[in-house]
């Protein structure tokens, strides 16, 4: 397990986490979530669950605030709120339209 300390501020104020996000890389739990080749992570709360080496996610830097934009939104919306509208965004819209990612995809283009 690694446990990273984030504390990123940037120069606008559209990015703002203070929490300690945990990062586990190879795990079974993204393995599942991955539809493919190519490297993928899901977010539950404070962790980040890798299929691929913690040295790929830490260099991919959209992808890295990408994630821990995700643990942004578990705190705002609170476990249960986060995931029934995640889930619920998912099966109206589908993954690549669900607002919680399109909200994501948008800021850093």
């Amino acid at each position: 397990m690694r446990k990273v300390l984030i504390a990123i501020l940037f120069l606008s104020s559209w990015f703002y986490c203070s929490a300690q996000i945990r990062v586990k890389s190879n795990t079974f739990v993204s393995k599942l979530h991955s539809p493919g080749n190519g490297t993928y992570a899901i977010t539950i709360g404070h962790t980040i669950y890798l299929n691929c080496d913690a040295n790929e996610f830490f260099i991919d830097t959209p992808w890295m605030i990408h994630e821990f934009n995700h643990v942004r939104q578990w705190e705002r919306f609170g476990t249960m709120g986060f995931i029934s509208r995640y889930i619920f965004f998912s099966i109206l819209k589908g993954y690549k339209k669900n607002p919680f990612e399109l909200q994501l995809k948008q800021k850093y283009k």
